[in-house]
């Protein structure tokens, strides 16, 4: 499989005899505080949720009929903590013998032509393997450099 990263909106698929969901789940819970310093383990987040998700991590609610679907995509899972790289700027005046690049306000003012054909909107990528798993589907991908 081929393919481009583009945006979509998609349209939850309707079961008959069912109400629409009210705009607001009565379940909604608000902002949650999410924590990263303890592991969860996998097995048991499965048992938890076995009940409710479908193959692939999909969830319908039972009651009603969603009138939208979220896709989730996280990016690079299992890459290594090495590869990322965080910094603290220091506040500072502009340094000499670097002044502002003059092309700037040009190139900031055709970004509205040019955002459909750069980046993410042209990424291409080869589907390399699909794993459906309780919680998720884990989709493998090969991102080949352009040949410039």
């Amino acid at each position: 499989m081929h393919g481009s990263l583009v945006a979509a909106s998609w349209h939850a698929k309707r079961t008959q005899g069912l109400p629409d969901c009210p705009e607001t789940p009565p379940d909604l819970k608000g902002p949650l505080r999410v924590e990263f310093n303890f592991e969860v383990k996998l097995d048991d987040l499965k048992k938890q949720y076995n009940q409710t998700l479908q193959e692939g991590g999909r969830y319908k609610p039972p009651t009603c009929n969603s009138k939208h679907k979220v896709a989730v995509i996280i990016s690079f899972r299992n890459r290594p903590d090495m590869v990322t790289g965080k910094y603290k700027m220091i506040r500072h005046n502009r340094d000499k013998h670097n002044e502002a690049n003059s092309q700037n306000p040009g190139k900031l003012s055709q970004t509205k032509n040019t955002m459909d054909k750069d980046g993410m909107n042209t990424l291409t990528y080869t589907v390399k393997k699909i794993e459906k798993n309780v919680l998720y589907t884990f989709i493998t991908v090969d991102i080949q450099a352009p040949m410039n």
